[in-house]
C-alpha cells in the first residue's frame, strides 16, 4: 500500500533527524500529533505540499521520500535545487499546484513497480 511504503520513509527520515511525533507534526505543519500518528501508522498519507515542506528544510530527496527510488538525501554541500534537474524542479511545481485527491492519486501512479 502506497500510505505504508511513504509512511515507512517518512518514519526513516524522522529518526535521522530525531524528530519526536510532536517535532515532525510542527515540521509538517499539522495542529497536533494526532495526524502524526495516524501517518506513522500509514492510515494517512500526507499530501504532497507538506512532504516537499519537509524534505526542502531538511535536505531529504522528495522522490525518494514519495518512490523510494534515489538517495535519500542530497548530497552534503549542495543546495537541494543545485541537485534536481529542471524537470524534477517542474514536475515538483506542478504536483504542488494539485488539488489534494489529484496529489494522492499521484502518489498511487508512483508506486508503480
Amino acid at each position: 500500500m502506497v500510505s505504508r511504503a511513504v509512511s515507512k520513509r517518512l518514519v526513516a527520515v524522522m529518526e535521522d533527524l530525531n524528530l519526536s511525533l510532536t517535532a515532525a507534526s510542527r515540521a509538517l505543519n499539522y495542529k497536533n500529533s494526532s495526524t502524526m500518528h495516524a501517518v506513522r501508522a500509514g492510515r494517512v498519507l500526507p499530501d504532497i505540499s507538506r512532504l516537499a515542506t519537509l524534505a526542502k528544510e531538511h535536505g531529504v530527496n522528495l522522490h525518494w521520500l514519495i518512490t523510494g527510488e534515489g538517495e535519500r538525501y542530497f548530497s552534503a554541500g549542495l543546495p537541494a535545487a543545485a541537485s534536481q534537474s529542471k524537470m524534477d524542479v517542474d514536475i515538483i511545481n506542478k504536483a504542488l499546484q494539485l488539488p489534494e485527491a489529484k496529489k494522492r492519486a499521484l502518489l498511487v501512479l508512483l508506486e508503480v513497480r
